[in-house]
Formats: C-alpha cells, structure tokens, sequence
C-alpha cells in the first residue's frame, strides 16, 4: 500500500497535495456531524419508543420493538467518523483503492509505476 500512496503522490503537485488534506478536514467535520446528527435521531426514536412502551396495550402489540428499545444492543451499530488522515489517504487512493492485490490491474489502473517490484500487501 506505501508503494502505491508513493506512486500517487508523485503525480500530484505540492498543491494538489495539500489540497486534497484540506478537503479530507472538512469531509471529516461534515462526515462527523452527519453521524451525531443520525445518532441523535436514533437517540430520540429510542426515547419516544420506550415512553410509548410503558402503555401495557402497545407494550404487548409491539413487544420486539419494545424489548429493543431497551437493550443496550443498540449502541453496537454507532457509526464512529473517519480520521481526517483516513479519509486523506481514501482521497490519495481514489480508484486503487478498488484494485485489490491484483498486480497486472494496478499496472493497469496507473497505481504502481511500471518498474515496480512490490507486490501490495494487503
């Protein structure tokens, strides 16, 4: 995988560089704020929903959703943001990120430079 960031970043001008760190900070503050705004809306759901459990009658028609809203499962599928870091290299990779181990694809796809010895690790 250095290979290929090395083989990347050599195409690209200093700017070119730089601007893509610049553009990989603000997705991370937009990304981040996309996930609490969701968690929070899963957050309110969850609230809602136990407050209408506590009525015997929906209790028993909705005893899943029920059980659900209070069990502490819900807090496995919290989405966690990206580094600014990750997302630079995601920006870095473009497509090569989707070329997978195949050495003649990344040939291919301009992600290894010709001459390359390196077979990517992944």
């Amino acid at each position: 995988m250095q290979a290929i960031k090395e083989h990347l970043a050599k195409q690209l001008t200093d700017e070119q560089i730089r601007e893509l760190h610049r553009k990989a900070g603000v997705m991370q503050v937009e990304e981040a704020k996309r996930i609490e705004a969701e968690s929070q809306a899963r957050q309110k759901k969850r609230m809602q929903t136990q407050e209408q459990c506590k009525d015997v009658v929906y209790r028993t028609r909705n005893e899943r959703e029920c059980q659900a809203a209070h069990s502490t499962l819900w807090m496995l599928s919290v989405e966690e943001p990206r580094s600014r870091e990750q997302i630079f290299e995601d920006l870095l990779l473009g497509l090569c990120n989707f070329a997978g181990p195949d050495r003649k694809r990344l040939l291919q796809m301009n992600c290894l430079p010709p001459d390359s010895p390196f077979l990517p690790a992944r």
